[in-house]
């Protein structure tokens, strides 16, 4: 999960040196990507559980979820990106008003919006490769894959290697086609071993469409939840000026970055957790997710605690303005103090994933969402005078909130369930008390 943040990471220090307006189109275009890209996300959230309770079931032919979930993202990503071309200009005016950043904001979009569809197979193929416990092979794609990104940034942005300087939009370009390399990959070794997974050996039937979109839309919409979240903050911050909508899209990469080994932690957690679900083993479902919380607790911790003592260089490798720096600060301690307790939320969070319950997982993290966006929004359209530091202190309670709840709902939702994962031949059947 590193490779695809980290990524990002270089891909926002690269536009830094083009300047806060730069910075400012970069935050607006990736939010809005991540919104467009979100039932993807999903869908492969689908593919990942459904796949998983068939591997504890046994069932041959594994990637039949995987090829229904194919099919189903290509059409999804089809609609979204020619939707989002359409209104993309008028999204853009309600961002920002700054002519400068409007001016690089569209085409930035257009170019990364080329390749969205290849992005979004990538998320549909980690969790088919997750959910049969061959993480080294995604791994390895992924890590190919976001490498190219930078390579191909590096070339493009600054004119590397006899190639054209593109400048800004370079970035776009190169995201675009490393994500096609990166689909390509995962075609190509999927179809390698497609004699024992049963890899597009035929359509899928109607019963994997069913599951896969049953168990991946109500994943793709608190996905689309979260991306719309982030964009209304990405508005405000454009409300409160320029110099504030640059650090605040360096504050949200950075605290992205930080959550990515949770949800490394958290795909893991789903696999073995869907497997167990799948053979109907309650035991095991629990020590996997409070074992693998308490390593997420641990790691995100230790990390937490050293970045801490480096904040203000780290700052300083994405904010050439020092007073940048220093409005960041505070904002990035508070991230990282209160980031260990959302890691452990996220690990109970993809259990519940793990086990099918999408829509609970869906409620849950739209209410927080909506008690953490909702009074920004409404300070904002009341005029009430916003700060980052007085958001990223609300985000803190937000933190502090989100492991505890899931923690509840997975023990209530533990609790509940009699006899786990069973198989009458038309899916999972959970049979509560």
């Amino acid at each position: 999960m590193w490779a695809f943040n980290f990524s990002g990471i270089v891909e926002t220090i690269f536009v830094g040196k083009f300047g806060e307006a730069a910075l400012a189109a970069a935050g607006i275009t990736n939010f809005i990507i991540y919104l467009a890209c979100s039932l993807a996300i999903g869908i492969g959230i689908g593919v990942q559980t459904e796949t998983a309770h068939r591997l504890g079931r046994q069932i041959q032919f594994l990637a039949r979820p995987l090829n229904a979930g194919i099919l189903v993202c290509l059409g999804v990503t089809a609609a979204f990106s020619a939707l989002i071309w359409i209104v993309a200009p008028f999204l853009m005016q309600q961002f920002t008003e700054d002519p400068a950043v409007l001016a690089i904001t569209m085409p930035f979009t257009q170019l990364k919006l080329i390749g969205l569809w290849a992005y979004s197979l990538v998320y549909i193929f980690r969790g088919y490769w997750m959910a049969i416990q061959r993480p080294i092979p995604a791994f390895l794609i992924l890590l190919l894959t976001n490498g190219l990104v930078i390579v191909f940034d590096a070339i493009l942005m600054f004119g590397l290697f006899g190639f054209p300087a593109l400048g800004f939009l370079g970035a776009g370009i190169g995201f675009s086609l490393a994500g096609i390399i990166g689909s390509a990959i995962f075609i190509g070794w999927s179809w390698i071993e497609r004699d024992h997974s049963g890899f597009f050996q035929g359509l899928p039937d109607a019963f994997d469409f069913k599951q896969v979109i049953k168990l991946g839309t109500p994943a793709g919409i608190q996905e689309g939840f979260v991306a719309i979240g982030m964009s209304l903050l990405i508005l405000v911050f454009g409300k409160i000026g320029t110099t504030e909508q640059a650090v605040g899209n360096v504050l949200i990469q950075l605290s992205t970055l930080l959550i990515l080994p949770a949800i490394g932690f958290g795909l893991a957690t789903h696999s073995l957790v869907g497997e167990a679900y799948g053979k109907g083993d309650l035991a095991e479902l629990k020590a996997w997710s409070n074992r693998i919380a308490l390593v997420a607790l641990a790691f995100t911790g230790v990390v937490s605690g050293m970045l801490i003592l480096f904040s203000r260089p780290i700052l300083g490798l994405f904010l050439s303005n020092p007073e940048a720096v220093h409005l960041a600060h505070m904002p990035f301690v508070i991230d990282l103090i209160t980031i260990t307790l959302f890691s452990v939320g996220i690990v109970y969070e993809y259990t519940l994933k793990g086990m099918g319950k999408m829509v609970l997982s869906l409620c849950i993290s739209t209410c927080l969402y909506l008690l953490i966006i909702g009074p920004i929004f409404g300070m904002m359209l009341l005029n009430i005078p916003l700060s980052i530091l007085k958001i990223w202190i609300m985000f803190a309670l937000f933190n502090t909130a989100y492991w505890g709840v899931y923690f509840v709902a997975f023990r209530l939702t533990r609790k509940s369930v009699h006899h786990l994962a069973v198989a009458d031949g038309t899916g999972i059947s959970p049979i509560e008390r």
